[in-house]
């Protein structure tokens, strides 16, 4: 199985390494070329686009230095019983929501997923954060096993204040859109 090789670098370092023991393909040379040549025009451009062809790739081990704060939350799974898992990768500005699917496991255990859907949410308040567990529609009960993920500000409640929200649909590794007056979301921990 060939897994996903995105350049690791650093926008401000520019030294591209490899994951996973692979050789670069010649793909990935020019993507490389590409991302490099545009990190010195646009750091944070190049960023992007090098998180945007995390879509449809396989990995173990994302790349730290596209994505060095993460979080992660099993989303569940679809009709079919195929797991899916979320990432957020933060970023001061900007935050990026993957959507990925679990292939199976290496001979060491790894965990071997594919990101099947990316979406980029821009953080309005620097004290914003996406939350990808502990969110659900008000009218839903709570035992619904519908994924939400939400764009959310600490308060003073035990809940956060959604300023933007989208269910994710596992069947069509789709982001569909909420008034984020229909999403309740609590520490998942309490």
């Amino acid at each position: 199985m060939r897994l996903f090789s995105c350049p690791r670098f650093s926008c401000f370092r520019f030294q591209p390494l490899c994951l996973y023991r692979l050789k670069p393909s010649h793909d990935l040379q020019k993507l490389t070329a590409a991302v490099l040549g545009a990190a010195i025009l646009s750091p944070t451009s190049s960023l992007a686009q090098c998180l945007e062809q995390l879509k449809g790739k396989t990995y173990t081990d994302l790349p730290q230095s596209i994505c060095p704060n993460y979080t992660d939350a099993l989303l569940g799974s679809n009709a079919q019983q195929q797991e899916y898992g979320g990432v957020v990768c933060d970023h001061p500005k900007v935050s990026y929501i993957l959507v990925q699917k679990l292939l199976n496991y290496t001979a060491q255990g790894k965990a071997v997923w594919q990101v099947v859907q990316i979406k980029k949410v821009s953080k309005p308040q620097s004290q914003s954060f996406i939350m990808l567990s502990g969110c659900q529609l008000q009218q839903s009960d709570a035992t619904s096993e519908v994924p939400i993920a939400a764009l959310v500000l600490p308060s003073a409640s035990e809940t956060f204040q959604p300023l933007a929200a989208w269910q994710i649909d596992l069947s069509k590794a789709a982001f569909r859109s909420l008034k984020p007056q229909q999403v309740v979301c609590k520490d998942p921990l309490l």
